[in-house]
């Protein structure tokens, strides 16, 4: 099933979302991971699209959003504000949230605003980084500093976009997604190639770019607390599985402690997959998450997915 993209503003900055399935069918939204795009859950939104209204937002600068002015920069609550707002002009009572990755903790934060308006939530490896001592603020505010004055990062919008370094054709760019994640088959690869990057031309050059902001290469100007994330896990109203990649290097060293913070959750891990567990095994992926779309909670477990009664180790 082929997909629609739309567009919404925040504050004037243009942000895209990706949509698949009616109108009136049950919603799900899915959160990409950190230099991601919306567009690669497509494997798994195409088939759920048969009894679900999917949508795959972009974060701003990622994808085909907008990429934050002159003078901003990208703070992750900014995240939670351009969701909640999408969320609001849909005119949507209930819904489903799905995040990998990054995706889970936008995810998390859009349920601590929403509260019962969430009927369930997915995380795909999705309950937040591994957590950052404070201790070493200072030295951590250096190097954002210096990240934000490299040129790459130091320039207008346009002159962002203008830096980037060209890939001369889309094979090259599957090359590299596929040094990435060497699960990828070739094919799957060459697809996602062709929607994370743009064309362009630039200095009378004509090849491909990624199309995520620089910016978001920088790091952090705060880290991440446990301390403060398990208020938004505790919030959350509706029950959660949490699913993980079996050969997944990911794996933040408290998650059994992350998952106690969650009122209702079910623990799973997928066989022979990594981080990118959607891309990895995609038509088990879908399997799962439709079966708990659909209510039953108690039924995600079959072959290649292991329930974890306790903790990720079983």
């Amino acid at each position: 099933m082929t997909h629609t993209t739309k567009y919404y503003e925040v504050r004037g900055l243009r942000l895209a979302y990706h949509e698949w399935g009616k109108a009136d069918a049950p919603l799900a939204l899915f959160f990409h991971g950190f230099l991601d795009h919306g567009l690669s859950f497509a494997p798994v939104a195409e088939s759920l699209a048969k009894d679900f209204r999917i949508i795959a937002p972009d974060a701003r600068g990622h994808g085909h959003s907008d990429w934050i002015g002159e003078g901003g920069y990208y703070h992750f609550a900014d995240y939670f504000h351009d969701i909640a707002t999408l969320i609001e002009s849909l005119g949507v009572d209930r819904l489903h949230l799905i995040g990998h990755s990054m995706g889970g903790s936008i995810a998390t934060g859009v349920a601590s605003i929403l509260g019962e308006r969430v009927i369930s939530s997915v995380m795909l490896e999705g309950m937040g980084p591994p957590s950052e001592p404070f201790d070493d603020l200072p030295q951590r505010l250096a190097r954002w500093h210096k990240g934000l004055s490299k040129k790459a990062n130091a320039g207008t919008r346009a002159e962002r976009k203008n830096g980037r370094r060209l890939m001369p054709d889309l094979k090259t760019a599957a090359e590299r997604l596929s040094s990435i994640n060497s699960r990828l088959p070739p094919e799957r690869a060459l697809a996602f190639a062709q929607t994370f990057t743009e064309k362009l031309t630039l200095d009378g050059e004509t090849g491909f770019g990624w199309r995520y902001d620089p910016l978001h290469r920088t790091i952090g100007s705060r880290p991440f607390r446990f301390e403060e994330a398990e208020h938004l896990w505790r919030s959350i109203q509706g029950p959660v599985l949490s699913l993980w990649g079996k050969e997944s290097v990911f794996r933040p060293e408290n998650v059994q402690r992350r998952h106690e913070c969650l009122k209702d959750a079910t623990i799973a891990s997928i066989e022979d997959a990594g981080h990118n567990i959607h891309h990895d095994q995609a038509e088990l992926v879908t399997r799962v998450i439709r079966t708990w779309l659909s209510g039953e909670y108690n039924s995600v477990a079959g072959p290649g997915v292991k329930l974890c009664e306790k903790d990720l180790s079983e």
